[in-house]
């Protein structure tokens, strides 16, 4: 930049605000003694003394302001006085007045405050004539004591809020502290749930139930919101349909598949007495409510294309073939690896075949 008065090139320094247009301040003391005044508006004479002065002030009466004290003394009493801080005489109207000035005023109580303090944080002794400005002994503390005050004031803050905002929630009745005032729920949770529940009932209120006839029994019966497509009247009937299915389905591949007739008695008489899945000894039973009692097993599945024949019939326990499924040839189980694996899931299951047998046995040893 280039300076105004000395027509000098310079570095302005670096500060915010508007930058200066001097290189220093004698400069600008130069360039504003050069420029011209503005002429004064209004000539007067002054109400004391008498003399001509010029002003840009219409409503002023006096000169200076030595005549206009001397206007405001006359007609009063004046009383002259030492100052008490400076020692200086001065005069003045107020019977009061113990000081020349208010400079003298201030520095004189300023003196009088100053001693010995302590620190309102730490409590060291700390020497101030400032009291009550300057109440810590260093930055430091009055920097923690200010942290303190704004913890303080949260922590009251908090719990006010969660004394005003404890409410209770609409769908759970669990009491919580709402973030906002439009909160009436304790978790997202319970809000969707409500708005399912709502939605629900909105649609109980729309829903008009129809009669229909159970594909199974017969019997008529209602539908609900919930099931609009039931067929059944109770689970009780749709189990055995679905029953009623299977045995349909089973007697229909025994047709397909049938070439000679296989006996339970001849299929146990050809396997001895044992599975042919596991290799375990098989109770000479046929009781359906028995998970290990005999049946006859197709080593390939009908399902998948079996014959029912004696080469393609075998010895099994109930809950072997059932654990086998449409699987075809070769299958077999280990029970020693699947009680190893799920050491307890059939413990009371091997109990009752252990217990069958240990009849079994008990009988045969009467015949004898």
């Amino acid at each position: 930049m280039i300076c105004l008065n000395c027509q000098k090139e310079f570095d302005p320094p670096k500060q915010r605000g508007r930058k200066s247009r001097f290189c220093c301040e004698e400069c600008k003391k130069e360039w504003k003694r050069a420029q011209p005044q503005k002429p004064m508006k209004f000539t007067k004479i002054c109400e004391h003394c008498g003399k001509e002065y010029k002003t840009n002030n219409s409503r002023q009466k006096y000169c200076c302001r030595t005549c206009s004290e001397a206007v405001r003394k006359t007609g009063r009493t004046v009383y002259t006085k030492n100052c008490l801080y400076c020692g200086k005489e001065f005069q003045t109207i107020s019977k009061d007045q113990k000081y020349c000035s208010a400079a003298c005023a201030s520095r004189h109580a300023g003196e009088q405050r100053k001693g010995e303090y302590f620190c309102e944080y730490c409590g060291k002794p700390r020497y101030s004539d400032h009291p009550n400005r300057n109440r810590f002994c260093s930055r430091e503390c009055s920097d923690k004591a200010r942290w303190d005050e704004t913890r303080r004031m949260r922590e009251k803050h908090k719990m006010i809020r969660a004394i005003s905002m404890t409410r209770t929630c609409d769908f759970c009745g669990s009491t919580f502290v709402a973030r906002e005032k439009a909160n009436r729920f304790c978790s997202s949770e319970c809000r969707n749930q409500n708005i399912l529940m709502e939605s629900h009932l909105r649609k109980e209120e729309q829903f008009s139930p129809q009669e229909r006839i159970c594909s199974y029994c017969g019997n008529t019966f209602k539908t609900t919101l919930r099931a609009q497509g039931k067929l059944y009247c109770s689970e009780l009937c749709k189990k055995r349909a679905e029953r009623h299915r299977h045995k349909k389905k089973r007697r229909q591949l025994m047709k397909k598949a049938f070439v000679e007739r296989v006996g339970l008695k001849i299929t146990y008489k050809a396997y001895k007495g044992y599975c042919a899945i596991c290799g375990l000894p098989v109770p000479p039973t046929s009781e359906p409510s028995n998970t290990w009692a005999a049946t006859v097993d197709h080593i390939q599945p009908l399902s998948k294309g079996g014959l029912h024949h004696r080469d393609n019939c075998q010895l099994a326990h109930r809950i072997c073939n059932s654990v086998k499924n449409d699987v075809e040839g070769g299958f077999l189980i280990d029970w020693e690896a699947m009680l190893s694996e799920k050491p307890g899931r059939w413990d009371s299951q091997f109990d009752g075949l252990w217990d069958q047998l240990d009849k079994e046995e008990g009988k045969n040893d009467m015949a004898v």
